[in-house]
């Protein structure tokens, strides 16, 4: 399960599929309809400086400075190939169907989400790394690196892969057990009593 800001969960989720590990449930915190999906979703809308309220900013490359790893041609080429740049389809074009798609998730969501599907691991930001490993259910927090990382690159994805290795195969998460799991009873008074 992956909640997440930004298009960070289509990104883990391709990390996720070369592990073997099917996505059941993923959303964005503060998504739109063309996070999930595309850009193409409303074709009339131009994008510019009036729409997105920010000046139009011109950036030309130095070419002292600036060396492509691909010429232009061969981008044509690899264009022409299928390979597509600058283009985002979406997030639910890659997840299989019958896979749940919340947007915004909120904590009694969460937690009712590992209870009835019981995930091998949750990953989502800071605010709900606590009270998911209170359910035994390892998280990993992608809002930052937390622990391990960086993830950048090849080498980022071998240490991703060694982290979700550690995160999933440890036996600790079986032995959680909230407070309220052993002692469901909480009691109290008020001060006036």
């Amino acid at each position: 399960m992956m909640f997440v800001g930004g298009s960070r969960a289509h990104h883990y989720k391709e990390l996720f599929d070369e592990l073997g590990m099917k996505t059941i449930s993923a959303g964005y915190e503060f998504g739109h309809r063309d996070d999930y999906e595309g850009r193409r979703v409303l074709p009339h809308i131009k994008v510019d400086a009036d729409s997105r309220n920010i000046e139009e900013i011109v950036v030309e490359a130095d070419e002292t400075r600036f060396s492509p790893r691909k010429s232009e041609e061969e981008l044509k080429a690899l264009e022409e190939g299928g390979l597509k740049f600058k283009d985002y389809e979406g997030l639910a074009p890659d997840l299989e169907e019958g896979t749940l798609i919340i947007d915004d998730l909120n904590q009694y969501e969460a937690e009712k989400l590992v209870e009835l599907m019981k995930p091998d691991i949750f990953c989502a930001g800071i605010k709900e790394k606590f009270s998911i490993q209170k359910l035994g259910v390892p998280m990993k927090q992608l809002h930052s690196y937390d622990s391990g990382g960086p993830y950048a690159g090849f080498k980022g994805a071998i240490n991703f892969y060694k982290e979700i290795d550690r995160l999933v195969n440890s036996r600790v998460w079986s032995y959680m057990k909230a407070p309220w799991q052993e002692n469901p009873q909480l009691s109290g008074t008020y001060v006036w009593e």
